[in-house]
């Protein structure tokens, strides 16, 4: 069993590193078939290590763990909701439940630990670091006032880093 965890591993992340299609992550699908066939278990054993092992590939840094845990909670969530009898082995029901889980657990976690990453950046006490997405959905992070919040503005894009982009904003309109 122990080889095919190895195995299943691998494929985790190579599904991260070789498919470089923009939102889509085969990583996921291959964690939540495992925690279906092995248990909620072997489903975080491979999400985390997935996440560790690709980030030799893409960078370890302060997002590692944060990604580890969220890759292993989607595993251990569908083997648990699998194991529990909440799904059943239906492409739709692991399907829409994979994708619910993504979206309600490993995104939120993700966004948390950036932010927080961000934030323990600032200068000062009074620096407001707010958080924004572009069209290609990439992390943006700048400096601004509250009243933008909830607003369409143009950032420039100062710095580029692995996972987000720093930027200012600039005065002009949508």
């Amino acid at each position: 069993e122990l080889v095919v965890i190895a195995v299943l591993c691998a494929l985790a992340v190579a599904g991260r590193v070789v498919i470089p299609i923009p939102n889509f992550k085969a990583t996921y699908a291959i964690i939540m078939l495992s925690a279906v066939a092995f248990g909620p278990e072997t489903g975080f054993l491979i999400g985390a290590m997935a996440a560790l092992t690709s980030n030799f590939f893409f960078g370890q840094g302060a997002h590692t763990p944060w990604q580890m845990m969220a890759y292993g909670l989607a595993g251990l969530l569908m083997g648990l909701a699998f194991g529990l009898g909440w799904i059943k082995r239906k492409k739709w029901q692991m399907a829409v439940f994979a994708a619910l889980s993504i979206v309600t657990l490993v995104g939120p976690l993700l966004d948390v630990g950036t932010a927080l990453m961000v934030l323990s950046d600032s200068k000062s006490p009074e620096d407001k670091i707010y958080t924004a997405r572009t069209d290609t959905n990439k992390l943006v992070h700048f400096y601004s006032e509250s009243c933008h919040i909830g607003e369409f503005i143009n950032v420039f894009i100062e710095k580029a880093k692995p996972f987000n982009l720093e930027g200012k904003i600039i005065d002009k309109e949508v």
